[in-house]
């Protein structure tokens, strides 16, 4: 399984200092999140936007040549979750007047065992929860379902293959606590003592 998660952003309207507070917000929130790194916010504007050739600079520019020679602007960081995980970019470009972005992390690279996996995983979906209360998020596609069911014990299981003991999931469940907070859990998922 992929365990891949893509999204989009989008900001409506067509304010530079607007795109830009909010990818700072974005970037705060990241910062309070156990992600293994978080980068500075990069801004380019008019031809600096051609000029780099990074990850961001892909996920800003990506489409046809046509396309990548109108982008205008680009603001944006990236975030390195985990051991072993793909990083993952957050920001926003304008083209043609509007301010989007699309991008993707592959969290089954993950290294280290379950818990960075699930690390890896749920921080970046953390950060989509805030793009969404902030009024940027527009789709996601989580490869794993934990977006849509909110289920850490599934997305565990389908990285892991089932390896988990109720032990080793009341130790897991109590590292997402002081990461995350209360995270939601598997109705059918009763705790017991081995």
């Amino acid at each position: 399984m992929g365990l891949t998660i893509h999204y989009g952003l989008q900001m409506s309207g067509n304010d530079p200092a607007l795109a830009l507070k909010q990818v700072e917000r974005l970037r705060r929130r990241a910062l309070a999140l156990p992600f293994e790194a978080v980068g500075e916010i990069k801004h380019r504007v008019g031809a600096e936007c051609l000029a780099e050739h990074d990850r961001l600079h892909r996920f800003a520019i990506r489409g046809t040549d046509e396309l990548a020679a109108r982008v205008e602007e680009i603001i944006g960081f990236s975030v390195e979750p985990g051991e072993g995980c793909e990083s993952a970019e957050f920001g926003l470009r304008r083209l043609g007047g509007v301010y989007d972005w699309q991008a993707y992390c592959k969290t089954a690279y993950a290294t280290g065992g379950g818990l960075n996996f699930l690390r890896c995983h749920l921080a970046v979906i953390a950060m989509l929860d805030h793009a969404q209360e902030l009024g940027l998020l527009r789709w996601v596609d989580d490869e794993g379902g934990y977006w849509e069911r909110r289920d850490w014990v599934d997305l565990l299981l389908r990285h892991r293959g089932g390896e988990m003991t109720p032990a080793n999931l009341l130790a897991v469940s109590d590292q997402l606590y002081e990461w995350f907070g209360p995270v939601r859990e598997k109705a059918a998922f009763v705790m017991q003592e081995e």
